[in-house]
């Protein structure tokens, strides 16, 4: 399958396929009987540099350095236009800002405790016709792919607080394969490998937890202290990223999970 999408040059997909775990869903039933959601298995997290690099691996012939450079000037030009208002058209798809929260009538006003601005993607024609293109294969990644049933903060949720994290609380993650593990050697280690909140107005500020400071460390719970050093009023999010695959023998790459609900500090 060529993806033509950035520029003239094609690129290929290597094979076309997307791998597609499925899992059980507690909360839905039809027609009397279980129902099951499909996740897609997500092998990685891969950032600007890795991305420059597939490019000039499949012929740009730019030098990443350049690519980075001018990429980091586009993003600065596409974020300036979306935070006036704008909707952007990437060739992917559209950007745009966007409010989440409710407001109680229509002289409400923004509140940072009830409300956040994020960024949302719509794929344009171009992108659902590639997507279209993609051949969807039910592997057997739910067996040993991460994933997160519930995460709260033990107290917050006691007081029907789902949502609130408070910083130095006992946060309670369930899910299955979520043992953070990685090499024992630590030079070997990956820093993608942790219990991370991720900070949904800006990753720089997310705080990265890792294993060695998780209480309670095991395939199906995980337990400890909800970093001090998380921004007051912020809004994260819960992922688990771990080499460990349901045996005593470590993947090779990096699996990632993360768990939907967006959580607000206190």
């Amino acid at each position: 399958m060529t993806f033509n999408t950035l520029n003239s040059e094609p690129l290929v997909s290597k094979s076309g396929k997307l791998a597609i775990a499925l899992y059980p869903c507690t909360l839905k039933v039809m027609k009397g009987k279980p129902c099951w959601y499909a996740r897609v298995v997500n092998r990685n997290t891969l950032d600007m540099d890795d991305i420059a690099d597939d490019m000039v691996s499949n012929g740009v012939e730019w030098e990443r350095e350049t690519i980075i450079k001018v990429w980091k000037k586009i993003n600065s030009a596409v974020f300036a236009r979306i935070t006036e208002g704008i909707a952007v058209d990437m060739g992917l798809g559209i950007l745009r800002a966007s409010v989440i929260g409710s407001f109680e009538s229509e002289l409400s006003e923004f509140s940072r405790s009830k409300h956040s601005i994020t960024i949302r993607y719509v794929p344009n024609k171009q992108a659902r016709a590639l997507l279209e293109e993609l051949i969807p294969v039910i592997t057997q990644g739910n067996k040993n792919h991460p994933q997160i049933i519930s995460a709260v903060d033990k107290t917050a949720a006691e007081n029907g607080e789902e949502a609130i994290l408070h910083t130095g609380g006992f946060f309670d993650i369930t899910g299955k394969n979520i043992c953070i593990a990685d090499e024992a050697d630590e030079a070997a280690r990956s820093e993608k490998v942790g219990l991370f909140f991720v900070n949904a107005q800006n990753e720089e500020k997310s705080v990265r937890v890792e294993a060695k400071d998780v209480c309670i460390n095991t395939p199906s719970h995980l337990a400890g202290i909800i970093p001090a050093s998380l921004e007051a009023g912020g809004k994260y999010k819960i992922r688990i990223g771990t080499k460990f695959g349901g045996n005593a023998t470590l993947r090779k790459e990096v699996l990632i999970a993360t768990y939907d609900k967006e959580f607000t500090v206190a």
